[in-house]
């Protein structure tokens, strides 16, 4: 929503999108999972207001972010103490990785129930295809 000064889903993924220099075509590679070009046209014209929650974990790791971080920026209610709590387990489980020497993995556990400047939206009618 240009001009509103409010952060959109959509926005925030264009704004990463060009930041990290990355194509529409090249997001939905990234992205995999049978996304193509127009998915994420949709998505940043904010078309599709929130994806399913394992494709909004895809989206996410494919803009270099956690989950928790995307949705923090784009303005979710609860999303920021959810992206404090998911940095924190990410913290101490790669902390623990390195004290065992294993491999570092990102996690992408998205709490539910978000809610977006008042609007609820709850059950599997509630995010986009």
């Amino acid at each position: 929503m240009a001009g509103t000064g409010r952060n959109t889903l959509g926005t925030v993924i264009k704004e990463r999108r060009l930041a990290l220099g990355l194509t529409q075509e090249e997001l939905a590679e990234r992205i995999g999972d049978g996304v193509r070009q127009a998915e994420v046209s949709r998505l940043e014209r904010d078309r599709i207001s929130l994806p399913r929650p394992q494709r909004l974990r895809r989206i996410a790791l494919a803009l270099d972010l956690l989950p928790g971080e995307l949705l923090a920026r784009s303005g979710w209610a609860g999303a920021d103490a959810a992206f404090i709590r998911q940095r924190r387990a990410v913290t101490e489980t790669r902390a623990r990785q390195e004290y065992l020497g294993e491999p570092p993995a990102m996690s992408t556990e998205i709490p539910l129930g978000w809610q977006r400047s008042g609007e609820e939206y709850v059950g599997e009618g509630a995010y986009g295809e």
